[in-house]
């Protein structure tokens, strides 16, 4: 009689990802330029991570006002390039819509909202995944995920939190922001190596032949001190919840750092 392995743990679990390509493009361009001035370079097999499937929806620009034919040429041969890119890792699948524009709305995706609309909805009705992630920060896309969650389907908003509409937010079950740290965590190695975030660790206060700069009050935190050294520079400040030990973040340039402590812990460095 034929037995099922020890090792066997039932049915994986099916996870999808939707991606709204074009809010994605621009929070990755709103993202390089705020933090490195150079467009982030993504490893879109990291980005797939603990996804059984990834499908990726995105539409051809269209062409400006008074913009030269070679220049247009160009941003297409540029898109075009990268959704091929896409294509080609295992897990991908991609689908084009065209792009218009709207007198008050700008430019937007035509055909994209419903490929992802029926996609997502035709996944859930046939149980293909237990759970679905959505890409997107388009308030447009709230009754989708009002009906996924009536389905009964679990659907996680993963979207960029300064351009997304809380409404939007509040409708998924799960929310997760895409920030400039879940771009650098999905960068690929060489970017990474390149260009740095600040290096966060936890444990006792020393700070080696680090020079003291300066100290301040943060009525959150205590006190907090700026430390600088041959490797640039360090903030210190009590962890809060265990006695002794402080965190400590470390980077090269100080414009970085302080844009980082002050939009992901909320410290006002002077």
């Amino acid at each position: 009689m034929s037995s099922i392995s020890a090792s066997y743990s039932g049915p994986r679990e099916i996870k999808y990802l939707f991606v709204d390509g074009g809010c994605f493009r621009q929070t990755l361009e709103t993202l390089s330029k705020r933090y490195f001035g150079v467009p982030i370079d993504i490893d879109y097999q990291k980005l797939a991570g603990e996804f059984t499937k990834v499908f990726y929806y995105d539409a051809l620009p269209v062409k400006e006002e008074e913009e030269v034919d070679a220049a247009y040429e160009l941003r297409i041969r540029t898109q075009d390039g990268l959704l091929n890119h896409i294509r080609s890792f295992d897990k991908y699948h991609v689908y084009e819509g065209d792009a218009r524009r709207r007198p008050k709305r700008g430019l937007e995706q035509k055909k994209v909202d419903v490929m992802i609309a029926v996609d997502m909805l035709t996944h859930s009705v046939r149980r293909n995944m237990h759970k679905a992630t959505l890409l997107t920060g388009d308030l447009d896309f709230k009754p989708l995920i009002d009906a996924l969650v009536q389905e009964g389907m679990f659907v996680t908003l993963w979207y960029p939190k300064e351009a997304t509409n809380p409404e939007l937010i509040t409708a998924a079950d799960g929310r997760r922001v895409f920030d400039i740290r879940s771009a650098y965590e999905n960068a690929t190695d060489d970017f990474r190596n390149r260009f740095r975030l600040p290096f966060a660790s936890s444990g006792p206060k020393g700070v080696g032949k680090a020079k003291l700069e300066q100290t301040w009050w943060d009525k959150t935190r205590g006190p907090i001190e700026l430390y600088r050294d041959d490797d640039g520079y360090l903030v210190v400040f009590v962890e809060g919840v265990n006695p002794g030990y402080y965190l400590h973040f470390r980077h090269h340039g100080m414009d970085l750092l302080k844009m980082y402590m002050r939009e992901y812990y909320d410290i006002s460095m002077p």
